[in-house]
């Protein structure tokens, strides 16, 4: 309960140092607060207790090492209950972000609740950057254990640029063979006229 009151406590703003999905330490430090109050929960139901695994004492959100235990202890109904509490939060970016993770990871969220998460954002502020990557993957994801992949602009652009560098590189390929062409055609001509004079 203690990670409760720490999670209402978190500061929604940081100082922002990067264009992903988690944008600021306060973040982060979101994030392992809600993993502490994850692994203080239990299964409730005798079929979620069979389908929970053991965590592992090095348990967190962030880049979990054991991804499948991870992924079967919230979808083992975890997940479900995390988020009903967190819904009660005074900080609403608790129960964002681990919809975040939980899409990152590929668990299986309820339809009523990606409805109560994209309520929450729709009421939430939140940097633009980060509100754009939640509201693309709460349309995009496909709640069937597919991991959805957060890139932010940045990422994004980086595609872009690079494809347009394949195109302009292509050009200029395509410019250099034909002023390669004219040149030889010009020197064929030049040779054909000296052998013909």
């Amino acid at each position: 309960m203690a990670a409760a009151v720490a999670i209402a406590d978190a500061a929604t703003w940081g100082e922002c140092w990067g264009f992903g999905i988690y944008q600021s330490d306060s973040d982060l430090e979101l994030l392992d607060l809600i993993a502490e109050e994850a692994s203080t929960m239990l299964p409730q139901s005798a079929i979620d207790c069979l389908r929970c695994p053991l965590l592992p004492a090095n348990f967190t959100l962030r880049a979990p090492i054991d991804k499948p235990t991870v992924i079967a202890y919230l979808n083992a109904g975890i997940f479900k209950r995390l988020a009903r509490r967190l819904k009660h939060q005074e900080n609403p970016m608790a129960l964002i972000l681990l919809a975040a993770v939980g899409m990152e990871l590929g668990v299986v969220i309820e339809t009523d609740d990606m409805l109560m998460i994209r309520l929450t954002v729709m009421k939430t502020e939140m940097f633009l950057e980060k509100r754009d990557q939640i509201v693309e993957a709460l349309e995009g994801y496909r709640n069937d254990g597919t991991q959805w992949r957060f890139r932010s602009k940045v990422e994004k652009g980086v595609g872009m640029k690079s494809k347009a560098m394949q195109i302009q590189v292509q050009e200029v390929e395509k410019r250099g063979a034909r002023k390669q062409q004219q040149v030889e055609d010009m020197i064929s001509k030049e040779e054909v006229a000296r052998v013909e004079a």
